[in-house]
């Protein structure tokens, strides 16, 4: 690992401009700070758009659940190919200018409550929410441009709870306006004003060049661009692992749906989102800077645990032990999503190339996507027919995913030594 020492980098005549680019580079610098807080204002907007479509599409336009499952699907899964192209665009056009143009357009679906049917609503939801994945590796390369190297997990931790933290919050929001009667529709529609104060946040942030005989401070810090032994193989286990995941990570839908209809409460099922994405924020957070091992804390804590957790809601309706049970398990399936969306980019970033850094995180976004697409379709038929069959099937792929990055790692520190 390549060593930077900051006072005797400051002492070699003429390169003060260069050490003090360096040393700007820290894990909370001003440019994290601003796409960490985009990305909380993003999450204030389509989140409360995320808790509020599935009771709108079967409560109040009485839709089945196989119709929620189909939109989540189609948005997620072919949002895959979004990601891949956004991925690469970003390279190319620059990671703050794709940022910028995707985020943009996530406001198509804050109107998804407008329209009164089903094909209307699912249409500008599935719009919103390419433009989404499109903007989303280029915003994760982004914030590696603007993070040292050893500190790039807090990073990450960080971007994870504010962008949770949003999310809570539009839980709130949703849920009071639920309580005084404000329509469904107009709740999805109010959810373009925050969207829209996160793409105006991402206009401020200054794109990091290359300085005269310096190199950015990822490469100096991490060596990056030489690529490590198994280095390859690793990033295909994780993508692998990420797509198998994406096959456990149903629309947060349907426990929504599942604590609604079984405690017959549409605040108790809304109050489910928040507990999940307040357990998210903090685990993000928590494990970010907790010096763990990336790979180890992924597959256990990660992609077992969120297992487990599905098949515990699933064990939980099953024997109606109630809302209180809901909930812890709900947490557990929050602190596993924190840790996946912490160390998933964390991991990418230090096994691809500065130059393709965008589109490695778009590889990772559309291997989550695909899997998401199939997810939401099973589920959703699942659902249809028996709800602890669609957390049990959500619950086995996710231990799948994480037996295979803990395989894949193994192996690979097997085959590496002497």
């Amino acid at each position: 690992m390549v060593t930077y020492e900051p006072k005797s980098f400051v002492q070699t005549p003429g390169n003060r401009e260069v050490a003090a680019r360096l040393e700007e580079v820290h894990w909370l610098n001003r440019n994290v700070l601003l796409i960490s807080l985009s990305a909380f204002f993003s999450d204030l907007g389509y989140q409360g758009v995320i808790v509020t479509l599935p009771i709108l599409l079967v409560v109040s336009l009485h839709q089945s659940v196989l119709t929620v499952g189909v939109i989540t699907g189609v948005s997620y899964g072919v949002g895959s190919l979004f990601a891949f192209v956004g991925g690469r665009a970003g390279d190319r056009y620059g990671r703050k200018r794709v940022s910028i143009i995707g985020n943009a357009f996530i406001p198509l679906l804050s109107l998804s409550g407008l329209p009164t049917s089903a094909f209307g609503v699912g249409s500008l939801f599935t719009l919103g929410w390419w433009s989404r994945n499109f903007r989303t590796p280029s915003r994760r390369a982004l914030l590696v441009d603007n993070a040292s190297g050893p500190k790039l997990s807090k990073a990450f931790g960080f971007l994870h709870a504010l962008d949770v933290a949003g999310g809570m919050l539009a839980v709130i929001v949703a849920a009071s306006l639920v309580l005084v009667g404000v329509r469904l529709g107009d709740i999805i529609l109010v959810s373009a004003a925050p969207i829209t104060v996160a793409t105006i946040l991402l206009l401020f942030v200054r794109e990091r060049s290359a300085l005269p005989g310096a190199q950015p401070a990822r490469i100096v810090e991490q060596s990056a661009d030489r690529e490590r032994p198994g280095s390859t193989s690793l990033l295909y286990y994780l993508l692998m692992s990420s797509a198998l995941f994406g096959l456990s990570s149903y629309s947060f839908s349907f426990p929504i749906l599942t604590v609604s209809l079984s405690s017959h409460s549409i605040i108790l099922g809304v109050a489910t989102y928040g507990v999940f994405l307040g357990a998210s924020s903090i685990s993000g957070y928590a494990f970010g800077n907790s010096g763990f091992g990336q790979v180890s804390t992924l597959g256990i804590l990660g992609y077992l645990l969120g297992g487990a957790a599905s098949l515990a809601i699933g064990a939980i309706y099953a024997t109606s032990l109630g809302v209180p049970s809901f909930y812890v398990a709900t947490a557990l399936l929050g602190i596993a999503t924190g840790v996946t969306e912490t160390f998933e980019p964390t991991l990418v970033s230090s096994l691809v190339k500065s130059a393709q850094l965008s589109r490695g995180m778009g590889y990772l976004t559309a291997a989550r996507s695909a899997g998401l697409f199939i997810s939401n379709v099973v589920v959703g038929l699942l659902f249809t027919v028996s709800q602890p069959a669609s957390y049990a099937f959500a619950g086995t792929m996710s231990l799948v995913a994480g037996a295979v990055i803990l395989f894949g790692a193994r192996t690979i520190s097997t085959n590496s030594r002497p």
